[in-house]
């Protein structure tokens, strides 16, 4: 089993476990790509950023990322 970042055992349920197995078994659609982006960006952001998901989407499709 996996360790969460507080030191804990994580358990995942088997419905879970199937659903994260299905998902890796297709591709990603174009949107699903983007959106994983956009949230890659913001996770990387600092807490004191003040641009928006909005904003973040906006300048990604400027760039046709």
């Amino acid at each position: 089993m996996a360790k969460a970042r507080n030191g804990q055992e994580q358990q995942s349920g088997p419905k879970t476990l199937e659903a994260l197995r299905k998902a890796a078994g297709r591709p990603m659609t174009s949107e699903e790509r983007r959106q994983q982006m956009i949230s890659f960006v913001m996770g990387t952001m600092g807490s004191d950023s003040t641009i928006t998901r909005k904003e973040v989407a906006e300048l990604l499709d400027k760039q046709a990322i």
